[in-house]
């Protein structure tokens, strides 16, 4: 059984894969909008336009920045797999 715990590491460059703190930078970004929000709506007296507006902004982009990164490691993997099977094909 595979040890939960343990951490993927690319064989080539001996660095982790993935980046671990994803969530922890969608929440702190979240948290920074939702205060520059804060600050605006106590400026103009419009609360809670700009907070709720500029953390569902915060999460839609946080959310979209992951998508458009996992899909390039996806791309990234698949082409390794693509050119792995057609090297074993030929030799």
């Amino acid at each position: 059984m595979k040890n939960p715990y343990t951490r993927n590491i690319n064989a080539e460059t001996h660095e982790p894969v993935g980046n671990p703190n994803r969530g922890v930078e969608a929440a702190l970004v979240m948290a920074f909008f939702f205060g520059i929000g804060w600050l605006v709506d106590g400026w103009v007296g419009t609360w809670p336009v700009f907070a709720i507006g500029l953390l569902v902004f915060a999460a839609v982009g946080s959310f979209v920045r992951m998508k458009y990164d996992y899909d390039g490691r996806m791309e990234e993997h698949e082409a390794r797999r693509r050119e792995a099977a057609s090297s074993r094909g030929s030799a």
